[in-house]
């Protein structure tokens, strides 16, 4: 799944469709790890208050098929993610150790919840080509 290169990414835009097929791209950022590889088939983006993930959980609702593209800069590789994401609560996550990693975290900052992506497939690719 190319575990490394999404532990090691600090950026990565997270796709959604609602059930009519419209989408949506949402960036998401945070210090390199701050999604997490729960194993082979399994990753955790958690939900950082004013995130504003929104869209994507109203998407999720009635479609739960997401992808991910993750970037390091600088880098003109890239690692895809393709599955299915369910929303889990604040203790799931504390009981999985999740935590939240952002940078310059102001007085505000503080999990809420996050997405459990079940990987169906996942590839890497070189940007531009």
């Amino acid at each position: 799944m190319g575990q490394e290169f999404i532990r090691n990414a600090p950026f990565a835009v997270l796709s959604s469709a609602d059930a009519d097929g419209h989408l949506d791209a949402s960036p998401k950022g945070g210090r390199p790890g701050f999604v997490k590889v729960i194993d082979g088939t399994h990753l955790i983006l958690p939900d950082v208050k004013g995130d504003r993930l929104f869209q994507s959980y109203e998407n999720l609702e009635t479609n739960p098929h997401v992808a991910l593209l993750f970037l390091i800069p600088g880098l003109d590789h890239t690692a895809r993610v393709n599955g299915e994401a369910e929303v889990v609560d604040l203790t799931t996550l504390h009981d999985r150790g999740i935590t939240f990693e952002v940078h310059d975290p102001d007085d505000s900052a503080a999990l809420q919840q996050g997405l459990l992506i079940t990987v169906d497939e996942a590839m890497g690719s070189v940007l531009g080509r």
